[in-house]
């Protein structure tokens, strides 16, 4: 696209500019789906997936390395093929919603069923790290709310929500799993709370996220 015309500085400084930016009604009912969607995939993928096959299901150090390297594999072609659906089905929030609530539905079984057979759990993991990734769709939904001389900053600030997301919810989701272990909780039970907690999060996220407005591509 041809560039855009450079806008005048704010006078009033950057923290303004991001007021503004927060401002902007049409990504209010964005913000908790951000926060929390690509924040339990990767807390998922980076924290839980191998103590839970460890604790819950018994496996070795390179059987758990082979399912992170399936579930790594099923996230990015999930990316993938997230990427032109918007263009070929004509919105963004449909496809948003429609994986986070698949991935919520996922993480509860596995809430639920946290005693599964591996082979079913491993496809649940998969499927979670293929839905899951949201993230692209989600960015681009933003944008569209974002006026040209304020993108470059929106963006940023959406990013950032998505990594506080991160950030926040890995050392929580850590106290969690400690301090339901510290009551006793047998490790299917721990892990059963944390996919349950899991997919409850998601699921209250992705209801605000049904208020928002869809644009077209």
């Amino acid at each position: 696209p041809p560039a855009a015309k450079p806008a005048a500085a704010d006078p009033r400084g950057f923290g303004s500019t991001m007021l503004r930016i927060a401002s902007i009604r049409g990504l209010w009912p964005l913000m908790p789906i951000v926060l929390v969607s690509y924040a339990e995939i990767l807390a998922e993928r980076g924290l839980w997936i191998g103590p839970y096959l460890a604790e819950v299901h018994g496996l070795d150090a390179v059987a758990r390395g082979n399912t992170l390297l399936i579930v790594a594999v099923t996230m990015s072609l999930g990316a993938l093929g997230y990427g032109p659906l918007d263009r070929l089905l004509g919105t963004r929030k449909w496809i948003v919603l429609c994986g986070s609530l698949a991935t919520s539905i996922l993480f509860m079984a596995l809430g639920l069923w946290p005693e599964l057979p591996l082979g079913t759990a491993t496809v649940l993991l998969a499927a979670i790290g293929a839905l899951g990734m949201t993230y692209a769709v989600l960015l681009a939904h933003a944008r569209s709310f974002l006026p040209e001389h304020l993108l470059g900053r929106g963006i940023t600030l959406v990013n950032l929500v998505f990594f506080l997301g991160a950030g926040l919810l890995q050392p929580l989701s850590g106290a969690l799993v400690a301090t339901l272990a510290s009551r006793g909780l047998e490790p299917p039970e721990v892990f059963g709370a944390l996919h349950l907690t899991f997919g409850g999060l998601l699921l209250a996220a992705s209801l605000v996220y049904l208020l928002s407005t869809d644009k077209q591509p």
